[in-house]
């Protein structure tokens, strides 16, 4: 990654900022003062960062089971499943840096206000559902 973060906008698609995300979790080890989860941080919806808190404990959630996968993960697929003008359901399978395979079901929504009006954020992540071993 570059010293620059790429800044929500309206002109990303979702799928688009879901590569984004997954790029800085690839690259990331985790800490919340690094460059890497600074950006995955950065297309966090402001709903999401009222209940994750801020960056620190944003950075937190990926030290559990759940999101662990995520972290230098070696490959990602990314299916869009629902799509509206304001919102989108992607589903996503991460082959884990362990070989492992995991769906996620990434959920990304306009900001309504401030800087990034207009743009999609993420909303959510689900837990995974484990899809066995990489193929």
């Amino acid at each position: 990654m570059s010293d620059e973060l790429i800044a929500p906008s309206p002109d990303l698609e979702p799928q688009e900022v879901v590569e984004i995300q997954l790029l800085g979790l690839k690259l990331s080890k985790g800490r919340a003062d690094s460059l890497e989860m600074e950006q995955v941080w950065r297309f966090a919806h402001p709903d999401n960062k009222r209940i994750t808190g801020p960056i620190q404990r944003f950075a937190m959630l990926f030290a559990l089971p759940a999101y662990r996968p995520l972290l230098g993960h070696s490959d990602y697929q990314i299916t869009l499943i629902d799509r509206t003008d304001d919102a989108a359901q992607l589903r996503v399978r991460i082959t884990a840096d362990d070989g492992k395979a995991y769906l996620y079901d990434w959920v990304v929504g306009r900001a309504t206000q401030g800087i990034d009006n207009g743009s999609f954020m993420t909303l959510s992540v689900s837990i995974p559902q484990g899809a066995g071993q990489s193929s």
